[in-house]
């Protein structure tokens, strides 16, 4: 339902018809993906949803049966479908832009849009989250050198996307800026 406070029916028109959002865990992709797929009139996807739907199992359930190489092929795979899909918002999984192709399969796909989120905002928002797997993996105390370091080992892959917006701040304003950024984009 679109809430009406950001866009009218002629600025929608020229959105593009895929808006993918990458970022590392915790950097609120699903929260804003929904607000901003809301304000947009589109679908919402969550890559990891997908993966689960077709898994019939969860992510943390994926990671301790098959392992993770499985789930980022499982990943892979998704990409290669997120054409079939118009006028939708997709979050994908923090780690997914990093392995294979994925990064310019994405790129590819539709517009991605960068939430960068500093460290301590990450490990304030998933340091009590025992679904995911790779923080599941760390105790409390090495879990912010854990999110450290594999964020610089990410972020040459995440600024690769088409859009870059500063996370961390209410989920509205990062979707006015991700509509206002992309509304100027497209003027260019």
């Amino acid at each position: 339902m679109n809430s009406g406070i950001f866009l009218n029916n002629t600025q929608q028109l020229s959105f593009p018809s895929r808006i993918i959002l990458i970022g590392f865990m915790g950097s609120g992709k699903s929260t804003v993906g929904k607000l901003l797929a809301s304000s947009l009139d589109y679908q919402y996807m969550d890559t990891d949803a997908l993966i689960e739907k077709m898994e019939g199992m969860s992510v943390s359930d994926i990671f301790a049966k098959h392992g993770e190489s499985y789930f980022r092929k499982l990943e892979s795979e998704v990409i290669k479908t997120l054409t079939d899909y118009e006028s939708i918002v997709i979050s994908t999984g923090g780690g997914m832009p990093v392995f294979e192709n994925n990064m310019a399969l994405l790129n590819k796909a539709g517009i991605t849009i960068f939430l960068n989120v500093g460290v301590e905002t990450i490990y304030q928002r998933i340091s009590k989250d025992n679904t995911r797997p790779l923080v599941t993996a760390n105790t409390d105390a090495t879990l912010k050198d854990f999110i450290k370091n594999k964020l610089q080992e990410r972020i040459p892959f995440y600024k690769q996307a088409q859009v870059l917006v500063a996370g961390g701040r209410n989920p509205r304003l990062v979707v006015k800026t991700i509509l206002t950024k992309i509304a100027t984009k497209k003027q260019h």
